[in-house]
């Protein structure tokens, strides 16, 4: 929570399609249960944060996918995949970005093993619930393939 209200706009149209070879071809050649996270980003976000109170502040911008399915078979409601503290004047607006590495587009069995999961994500800034407190949120449809 903060002494001033903040709002979130998507600053970027929604990508093409996002391919998960990159991801299959990590697992693939990763042996045992946990691969190296991959330091280049799958893909990249951008999110503009207004501080639309009288008071500067910091606020935590964090950003979550909500894969297909979530819910479903053990597929989780929603993954954070990063996120940034920034702090803002009042009136002003900075624009986040926040990376997402192929690694956070795969899926968890209950053996343990990663799997890549395509199909329509969400991707979420903030936190729905948090809205009717001032606190920022703002979501975006995007698709993976193979």
């Amino acid at each position: 929570m903060s002494y001033t209200t903040f709002t979130y706009a998507v600053s970027t149209a929604a990508p093409a399609p996002i391919s998960l070879a990159p991801l299959h071809a990590l697992l693939a050649a990763t042996e045992g249960l946990f691969p190296k996270k991959p330091t280049t980003p799958l893909t990249k976000f951008s999110v503009n944060v207004t501080n639309t109170g009288k008071v500067d502040a910091d606020d935590v911008v964090l950003g979550f996918l909500t894969p297909p399915s979530a819910g479903v078979g053990g597929v989780p409601l929603k993954q954070l995949f990063g996120f940034e503290r920034v702090h803002i004047r009042a009136g002003q607006t900075v624009t986040v970005y926040l990376a997402a590495s192929a690694l956070d587009f795969a899926t968890v069995g209950q053996d343990g093993t990663r799997a890549a999961q395509p199909g329509e994500y969400t991707v979420s800034f903030g936190v729905r619930e948090a809205l009717a407190q001032g606190m920022g949120f703002a979501e975006q449809a995007i698709r993976t393939e193979w």
